[in-house]
């Protein structure tokens, strides 16, 4: 079945006529011929219309954070391989040697830990091979009732109550 399209004068006329000024009439839709039927249809735009970057809600931009590159090295390293062996290492201890192992910015919250009586150079022990470096800091840090955060271009450490805290406000 072949599809051929007719096209009628007044629409031919309204193709012209599109861009020729204000006062030019809106097109009509092209009537198509299917062959074999006697109806005639009206075309149907079935492009998707696109969305206006205007439309998006101040909330909506605000929640979608854009990372420095710092921060997206060091999101990329999480998911690389590692291994530890820590025996009674004070939690400050195996922190400098996870971002000089990994070669990136670990830093701990100081304020946050002794606000909630989390004594900074608590002892860790734990072996860990072939696992990511994220799951082992959540291995090393769940204990102790703490988490991290990637900003200002480094790993934080900081409580747990505080990643929810922030969670919430979100």
């Amino acid at each position: 079945m072949t599809l051929t399209s007719k096209l009628t004068t007044t629409t031919l006329l309204s193709a012209v006529l599109i861009g020729c000024g204000d006062n030019a009439p809106p097109p009509t839709p092209p009537k198509i011929d299917l062959g074999s039927s006697t109806e005639t249809t009206s075309a149907v735009n079935v492009e998707p219309e696109a969305t206006k970057v205007d439309e998006a809600k101040p909330a909506d931009a605000a929640s979608v954070k854009v990372l420095s590159q710092a921060e997206q090295r060091i999101t990329a390293t999480l998911d690389l391989q590692t291994e530890i062996s820590f025996f009674d290492t004070p939690l400050t201890d195996v922190i400098t040697f996870l971002g000089d192992f990994h070669n990136i910015p670990i830093i701990i919250d100081n304020e946050d830990l002794t606000n909630a009586a989390i004594p900074a150079d608590s002892p860790v022990t734990r072996t860990l091979t072939g696992v990511k470096l994220s799951s082992a800091l959540k291995i090393i840090l769940d204990p102790l009732k703490l988490s991290y955060v990637i900003e200002d271009d480094v790993l934080k450490v900081i409580t747990a109550a505080k990643v929810a805290k922030r969670s919430r406000a979100e």
